[in-house]
């Protein structure tokens, strides 16, 4: 599986704020491309210990400048040409929206959803108002009207924000990633862009909180042993107009939290969750500070059963004028990489029965080779390749597969695609969707 890489340091990228633009990806004027492209080699001169692969590239929102479909073809082939790099399964990108992933084209021509975001964020309660919004089927399908683009781009991702469900999470073991003990990284993508528009751009510092998450995204089940959590979000806390409860929820139940939004490096720990924000790959040249960055992780346990901690480190990249590339971030402390200790429930490995009875002489052999190759298929790997593919030919996929329900008329494409694979997986039929994928796949 993609996903599972064996018993060592999981290693991941953290990006933001790419701000892919329209009038400069068509350009021979993009002066960001060269900082994209310095980027690509970064890796190989941090020196990490322990290998160079990496588990999966996070992004915490604004991909895009405009929402628009070339800014994100654009990003689309930088992404995989960094997967390529770095020796990451394209699979393994994980994404979620910032306020310049929402299209404002959208906003200007409906005046329905500027007065949705404008009743939510006036509300005396305004995180109450946008669960109530989202409950309706009229209310959700306006209020996420803006993310067509971005769905298109974050669908093959697994990453899409639907009215079923506007936050994403890897939700089991198969898309879990593996820690070095045989725990897992559960990731979970909040999206704090719902009621973005113009009213967000006037924000904290010198405005008042604009934005709104709600309590449902940030509900994660931290009471599932041998499981931590690590959440993506675009806006900071300072952003968020409900923050102390969504502070609250994310402190108390994830071990870390990865934001974007402010363009800024920063790293502390505050009752054992640590906060990260990536800084932006793309600031505007015109901001004060303008200053490109991203950060790399590296994730261990220590420790055993009731004495487990999670080994953090984080190396804070940043761009250097004088040598133009990345370098090394050092704050005042001297520290590179800084190191983090987070403590973690107890847990043990699930224990091997000595003697274990061998598989049943009368099991066919066909179903027994069924089971080891399902044992080897990663479902987020399946929706990578199944949107890889053309519209008519996954269709006919699932069609040919029976993967199909009479209660999936209405469902947005993503949601059909993670229903289609799970009946896959619930009748054993895995191997025959992986195989159908790989004879639609056109050869290179």
């Amino acid at each position: 599986m993609t996903s599972k890489r064996g018993p060592r340091s999981l290693v991941l990228l953290h990006l933001s704020d790419m701000h892919f633009r329209k009038d400069e990806v068509q350009s021979a004027q993009d002066l960001d491309l060269d900082i994209r492209e310095r980027l690509l080699d970064d890796f190989a001169r941090c020196e990490l210990p322990g290998g160079t692969l990496v588990d999966g590239i996070l992004v915490t929102g604004d991909l895009a400048f405009g929402s628009k479909n070339i800014e994100y073809v654009h990003a689309r082939q930088w992404l995989r040409r960094l997967c390529e790099k770095v020796g990451c399964p394209e699979s393994q990108v994980w994404v979620v929206p910032g306020n310049h992933d929402i299209d404002r084209d959208v906003l200007t021509k409906n005046f329905s959803v500027r007065d949705m975001h404008s009743m939510i964020r006036n509300d005396p309660e305004p995180a109450q108002a946008l669960t109530d919004r989202l409950r309706e089927e009229v209310g959700a399908q306006t209020l996420l009207s803006t993310f067509v683009e971005y769905n298109k781009f974050a669908e093959q991702y697994g990453c899409a924000t639907t009215p079923g469900s506007v936050f994403w999470e890897s939700s089991d073991d198969d898309d879990d990633l593996t820690l070095n003990d045989g725990s897992h990284l559960r990731l979970r993508g909040v999206n704090s862009a719902i009621i973005s528009d113009k009213s967000g751009d006037m924000g904290p510092p010198k405005g008042r909180p604009t934005e709104v998450v709600g309590i449902r995204q940030v509900q994660l089940r931290d009471e599932l042993e041998g499981i931590c959590y690590l959440t993506l979000c675009h806006h900071p806390p300072d952003w968020l107009l409900d923050a102390d409860a969504v502070q609250d929820h994310l402190i108390s139940r994830a071990r870390i939290q990865l934001f974007g939004h402010k363009h800024r490096q920063r790293a502390r720990v505050t009752d054992n969750s640590l906060i990260l924000g990536a800084g932006a790959l793309h600031p505007d040249r015109r901001e004060e500070g303008w200053h490109p960055r991203y950060n790399i992780l590296r994730l261990e346990v220590r420790g055993e059963s009731y004495e487990r901690k999670l080994h953090v480190e984080v190396y804070q990249r940043g761009w250097k004028p004088a040598d133009t590339h990345f370098g090394k971030e050092v704050d005042g402390d001297g520290k590179y990489p800084k190191t983090f200790e987070l403590m973690l429930g107890s847990w043990s490995p699930p224990a091997t029965k000595a003697g274990s009875a061998p598989v049943p002489a009368h099991q066919p052999l066909e179903h027994q080779e069924n089971q080891a190759k399902e044992s080897m298929i990663s479902t987020r790997d399946l929706v990578f390749r199944l949107f890889a593919l053309s519209y008519p030919d996954r269709m006919q996929i699932i069609v040919d597969l029976k993967l199909l329900d009479e209660a999936d008329i209405g469902v947005p494409e993503s949601e059909l695609v993670k229903r289609a694979i799970r009946r896959a997986r619930e009748r054993n039929q895995l191997p025959q969707l992986d195989g159908s994928i790989k004879a639609a796949t056109p050869k290179e």
